[in-house]
């Protein structure tokens, strides 16, 4: 039969010893990791449960075993036969020769066990070399043998001895983005990123590929002031979707422009990669006056730069237009329809001459592509 078992009970930390239980007080069933054992002295039968570096517990009991008792970790152990198993996660488990001080087993939950500690003669935290073995770190080598085979990962403990690994994070380049315990970056291409976690020969390497797509282009054009009941259009381009203000999902916004007044329109796209962007607008609705009444700051072409169309805050059929090239050459490939100015193909600095009434005004646009 079993001499005693540590383990879990209703919750709570246990120590069974045939006939009788004896437990903590914290719930350790929490799925959060708890730095969790026990200590009995030889000499006065003492035994102490700690949970999170605090004692829970303090008894008289005896536990004396024998040279040829077997111990077993993970599971219940009863004739060379497994049962019971635990569930859950195991991790820097230590086993010392003699009752570790309270103060000592506060100070190992915070620190990493050093491997070459008085009076350790167990210490299993090593990633499993083979599946059937299990590692003893400490200079006694009490290796273990496994009876299923046992996997092991990285992870970190937060609020325990996790620091004992040196670990990088570096890009293809071998610059070293992080050496914490996590990677925090941003990436305008496409790239690898490669992961070591170093403790002694102990040497975890992982790589980690990133695939960076591009953001949608978006721009809705500048800020404008255009005349009460002018006609424009708001061009998101092509994308995969659209979402406007208005709560609308075309690639073209026509805004009611009737009343004088300030307003914003704002519209949010993505792409085939779901990447998405967003730009807004602000038009400023006025009533206008004539051209002959206005100078050259009143006369409001948009957006500027411009992409094919731009739009006035006049209409521009009232008005003689002539366009000019950066060279001073007339160009005669546009088209007028109400405030709008359409100049397909142009990819040039523009002068535009606008005339009324024998007042004229000269205005200079910037097409991109």
């Amino acid at each position: 039969g079993n001499r005693f078992l540590f383990g879990v009970r209703n919750g709570k930390v246990d120590l069974y010893v045939p006939g009788d239980y004896y437990s903590g007080n914290t719930m350790v069933n929490d799925d959060e990791w708890h730095y969790v054992g026990y200590t009995w002295d030889v000499i006065s039968n003492n035994l102490r449960l700690y949970v999170d570096g605090v004692e829970e517990l303090s008894v008289t009991v005896d536990l004396t075993i024998q040279s040829t008792d077997r111990a077993s970790i993970g599971q219940e152990f009863d004739g060379f036969q497994t049962s019971n198993y635990y569930n859950g996660k195991l991790a820097e488990m230590s086993i010392w020769k003699k009752a570790v001080p309270a103060g000592d087993i506060a100070f190992q939950m915070m620190a990493p066990i050093a491997e070459n500690s008085t009076d350790l003669v167990g210490l299993f935290k090593r990633p499993v070399q083979c599946d059937y073995s299990l590692e003893d770190a400490s200079p006694y080598q009490n290796h273990g043998v496994m009876c299923r085979p046992l996997f092991s990962e990285l992870e970190y403990l937060p609020g325990y001895s996790s620091t004992d690994y040196v670990i990088t994070w570096s890009d293809a380049s071998g610059t070293v983005l992080s050496s914490g315990q996590q990677l925090n970056s941003s990436f305008e291409n496409s790239t690898s990123i490669y992961y070591q976690a170093l403790n002694g020969n102990i040497n975890i390497l992982d790589t980690i590929e990133i695939e960076a797509y591009p953001l949608p282009d978006v721009f809705l054009g500048a800020d404008t002031i255009v005349c009460s009941g002018s006609s424009v259009i708001l061009d998101a381009g092509i994308h995969d979707t659209y979402l406007w203000s208005d709560n609308s999902t075309t690639q073209t916004l026509t805004p009611d422009l009737s009343a004088v007044g300030i307003y914003n329109y704002s519209v949010s796209v993505s792409n085939q990669y779901a990447c998405a962007s967003e730009d807004d607008i602000n038009i400023e609705v006025q009533d206008c006056a004539e051209l002959s009444e206005m100078n050259a700051d009143d006369i409001i072409f948009y957006p500027n730069p411009f992409r094919d169309v731009v739009y006035s805050n006049v209409n521009l059929e009232d008005y003689e237009i002539e366009l000019y090239d950066a060279q001073g050459r007339n160009i005669d490939n546009y088209r007028i329809d109400k405030n709008q100015l359409f100049l397909h193909g142009l990819k040039e600095i523009i002068t535009i001459k606008i005339s009324c009434n024998s007042h004229t005004e000269k205005i200079n646009l910037i097409s991109v592509e």
